[in-house]
């Protein structure tokens, strides 16, 4: 039976320092970006991975709204925490918006139709 390491951090919002609740956080093969395994950050922003992998790999964590983050590991036997991790957040400037609308000429009502 393979030993069991564990990777854990918790990923906040890097102006506020706020956690980040349901990031996405991805252990990836660091030779071709395979996915290895992954979690999901709770409530307070903390995540758990447990992987019987050794060796040098990615991280990749996301949420929606920030910026990606790639960040190198080497993941040893045994458990080792990242620490806090903090995300950028993505700002994209919106071009403007215009809402049309044209009102009906008429509407029926139950014995009568009403134009405009």
């Amino acid at each position: 039976m393979a030993a069991q390491n564990t990777l854990t951090g918790t990923v906040k919002e890097s102006q506020s320092e706020r956690p980040l609740e349901f990031a996405q956080v991805a252990l990836m093969e660091k030779t071709d970006s395979t996915l290895v395994t992954g979690a999901t950050t709770d409530a307070n922003g903390h995540f758990r991975i447990q992987t019987s992998s050794e060796g040098e790999f990615l991280l990749r964590v996301s949420f929606i709204g920030f910026e990606e983050l790639w960040m190198p590991v080497s993941i040893e036997q045994g458990s080792q925490s990242l620490g806090e991790i903090f995300l950028d957040a993505s700002a994209h400037q919106l071009s403007e918006v215009q809402v049309t609308a044209a009102a009906a000429l008429f509407r029926s009502e139950a014995y009568r139709r009403i134009f405009s």
